[in-house]
């Protein structure tokens, strides 16, 4: 006899390690000013289209190019390539470029990157007080906070995991973030 309400398993879940990566980047200070003068010129945007309260992002602007983006990426492909080799993959590809910055009372709602693999955040102004990432375990549906980054930094993970940043309760802090994918190579 078949019971009212219940309801089959249809799938098992199993937990799986992944990686992430963190580099500093060295010409940090030769591009930090250029980041934030840029940023400077644009009308602060204080959504874009985001869950939370972003003050500033250049997110919706629906240039194919970002006028900072060329100098950014000749600056970060050496390290973005270092993620390549490691990952075994033939081939980068870097989309959705836009950069955000978190007044005090800011922040990012959970949420994850669609349409990649990948998700970057190379932090410009990352003050001692402003608050890390947030990523959420998928296994244990737990807060994690396995790494601590810093101005400079730039961090690589997968995209499907759900984060955020919390509630900014200093002073200003921006990064800019961008989506990627890797083409990989079959190796046995």
């Amino acid at each position: 006899m078949k019971e009212i309400g219940m309801q089959k398993k249809v799938f098992e879940k199993i937990p799986l390690n992944t990686c992430a990566f963190l580099q500093p980047i060295k010409e940090h200070l030769k591009i930090k000013k250029i980041l934030l003068d840029y940023i400077k010129t644009i009308k602060p945007n204080h959504s874009g289209g985001f869950d939370g309260n972003i003050y500033n992002t250049d997110f919706n602007n629906e240039a194919n190019e970002k006028p900072y983006s060329r100098k950014i990426i000749n600056i970060l492909i050496p390290y973005l390539n270092n993620i390549t080799k490691e990952l075994k993959a033939k081939e980068l590809l870097i989309t959705n470029f836009w950069f955000q910055q978190y007044n005090k009372g800011s922040y990012h709602a959970w949420h994850r990157h669609i349409k990649c693999n990948w998700t970057n955040v190379y932090y410009v102004e990352m003050p001692e007080n402003a608050p890390q990432l947030d990523l959420v375990d998928g296994y244990n549906k737990q807060i994690i906070k396995p790494f601590k980054v810093k101005e400079g930094d730039l961090l690589t993970f997968p995209s499907n995991i759900i984060h955020r940043s919390p509630i900014n309760k200093g002073s200003t802090k921006t990064i800019i973030s961008f989506n990627s994918d890797y083409e990989y190579i079959n190796k046995n």
